[in-house]
């Protein structure tokens, strides 16, 4: 922190200048968004949408940097080590076992966590049994009928 007592007139302009330089861009960075038309909001949206994407764009290339720098550190080889990972099968979590009854798009396969509208139905006093989905049930909405023959 520095005593302001004992800056000279000069620096304290100097600091008061900065000051409201900060401050001016602070007011100039507060948008009223309901004052601005349709056109100026989309403008402002595709200005932020691109400062996002250069930012990320940014972080992401700092992070390649960071992981080429640490594969050579310990003698990696990325390409091989890309083959490796990309050549694992990946784990599936299985067929729906359980379906939520307000929402057909909510399913679980019966691993993992119990999602929230699970919980919540057997919170509410159901059964696990109620939830499950037919076997014959194929997608959201539809059964595939059994035929039996005699």
């Amino acid at each position: 922190m520095t005593d302001l007592d004992a800056l000279s007139d000069e620096e304290l302009n100097e600091l008061r200048t900065k000051a409201d330089a900060i401050a001016k861009r602070r007011a100039d960075a507060m948008i009223d968004f309901d004052a601005l038309s349709d056109d100026e909001l989309n403008k402002l949206r595709a200005k932020a949408d691109a400062a996002a994407k250069r930012r990320a764009d940014k972080a992401r290339k700092t992070v390649i940097e960071k992981i080429t720098e640490l594969a050579q550190r310990h003698a990696i080889d990325l390409p091989a080590l890309a083959k490796r990972v990309s050549a694992e099968p990946n784990r599936k979590s299985g067929p729906a076992r359980y379906r939520d009854p307000e929402n057909d798009f909510n399913t679980w396969t019966g691993k993992g966590r119990r999602p929230k509208w699970l919980t919540d139905h057997l919170g509410d006093g159901k059964t696990l049994e109620q939830l499950a989905i037919p076997y014959s049930a194929t997608a959201p909405g539809t059964a595939t009928a059994s035929v039996t023959t005699s």
